[in-house]
């Protein structure tokens, strides 16, 4: 009776006090599975994504991606053994060297070609130019450093206490006092890995210092998963940011064009091939420098990955600098751009960008990982090519790559083979592919 009366006396309040049980219980509920409303019909503008990825920085694409040990006696290797750690530890080395004042040091042609077999060295070498002023900014230096270029690193691994830089264009050497252990470390850590290596020479071609293999090579076959981003995504990560209006597409074969007023976005639908153009007048444009630093943000813009992307090339005639995947510290090549990404400023757009919505995702066990492909010595490569009617001269650089082909029994899979590229009319192109067309 006591409890009926207690009841009829307070129920007001204990009605209250469920009310806002039930209420803290729903918020709770809500806020911790959220769901999405229903999306309004009105096409709003597209917006940046914001999806988090690792932020990429400019030490992060711009390292040296072969590294030549020279022994005493005139022996020469390029150390290939767990490259991946191997970029790490160089660019993790040179952010960490206390340098000094940059020096340049007279050299005549000849003694500036002896320098790259001086023993008891490691040299380290960027795919292309690399301008003074922004290595002096990987090195964490100030200072302008348009004076100079850098090609090549040298390091004497009896004395490590200094960074000699050489340039190849102007046959100039810039001598660097390191002070501190990161140089020494990291010159410690290249002349004891273990692992397999491969002989070289350095041959002048086209005005570069480039690594020859005298007795040929052999790489194996690889085979990754592939990763496609969604056209979507890119529309949104491209053009959401920059755009104020809503983005119109249209439709034609296998091309589809988003359009608004500052901005375009072309995608081939066949090939996967991604270009991206904006108007927008921002003055001039600006120098090597300038232009290599901008692209890291235009990179991290993208949203995709880029653990294994580093720079490949600066054309100066056209003011396109192109990235790819790095595989085995050799380059991806594909004409049709998959895992490679070019940025160009031109005169008519301030910029433009070409990409895939392919790259590499993953290394996979496959049949083909257990087959060594042998590439002839370069010198028999030059041979190949002029016998079919294209002279030395007309080949403005060499390297040895991997050839991007799809699988054919999988879509999501790549397969990799070990080539020789040769750049020709400022394309790098396929030798064997130059050979069988002639």
């Amino acid at each position: 009776m006591r409890m009926l009366k207690w009841l009829r006396e307070n129920w007001l309040h204990i009605a209250l006090l469920l009310a806002l049980i039930i209420s803290v219980t729903f918020s709770f509920l809500i806020w911790a599975n959220p769901f999405q409303r229903p999306h309004s019909k009105r096409t709003p503008t597209l917006r940046q994504s914001t999806t988090q990825v690792v932020t990429r920085k400019a030490s992060d694409l711009y390292v040296p991606t072969t590294v030549v040990v020279n022994h005493s006696g005139g022996k020469q290797e390029q150390v290939q053994a767990n490259m991946n750690k191997v970029v790490h530890v160089i660019q993790r080395g040179l952010l960490a060297t206390n340098a000094g004042r940059v020096t340049p040091v007279a050299l005549t042609a000849h003694d500036y070609q002896g320098e790259f077999h001086r023993a008891d060295t490691v040299i380290l070498n960027y795919p292309d130019t690399i301008p003074g002023e922004l290595f002096k900014k990987l090195l964490h230096r100030g200072g302008s450093g348009d004076s100079f270029q850098v090609n090549h690193v040298m390091i004497s691994t009896k004395n490590p206490d200094r960074l000699y830089l050489l340039d190849d264009a102007h046959r100039q050497e810039y001598v660097v006092p390191v002070r501190g252990t990161a140089v020494r470390q990291l010159v410690h850590f290249l002349v004891t890995l273990t692992g397999r290596r491969i002989p070289v020479a350095f041959r002048r071609i086209a005005g570069r210092m480039t690594v020859t293999y005298p007795a040929g090579l052999s790489l194996p076959q690889v085979s990754y998963l592939v990763n496609k981003q969604p056209v979507n995504q890119l529309v949104t990560r491209l053009m959401g940011a920059n755009s104020s209006y809503t983005i119109d597409s249209r439709q034609q074969a296998n091309t589809t064009t988003y359009t608004d007023s500052n901005q375009r976005l072309t995608v081939n639908q066949r090939k996967g091939v991604i270009a991206y153009d904006q108007y927008r007048h921002r003055g001039q444009r600006g120098n090597a420098t300038a232009i290599l630093t901008n692209n890291v943000k235009q990179l991290n813009n993208l949203d995709v990955g880029l653990t294994a992307v580093h720079f490949l090339g600066y054309s100066q005639q056209h003011h396109a600098v192109t990235y790819c995947s790095y595989v085995h510290g050799f380059p991806v090549i594909s004409p049709v751009s998959r895992g490679m990404y070019t940025i160009r400023q031109t005169t008519t757009a301030t910029l433009s960008v070409t990409l895939s919505q392919y790259g590499l995702q993953v290394a996979i066990p496959s049949e083909a990982g257990t087959h060594r492909v042998h590439l002839p010595a370069t010198a028999e490569v030059f041979n190949q090519l002029m016998a079919v009617g294209i002279p030395a001269d007309k080949v403005t650089g060499i390297m040895v790559g991997y050839r991007w082909r799809a699988n054919k029994a999988s879509g999501e899979v790549a397969d990799l083979t070990p080539t020789y590229f040769v750049r020709i009319n400022g394309q790098w192109q396929d030798y064997q592919q130059i050979i069988a067309h002639h």
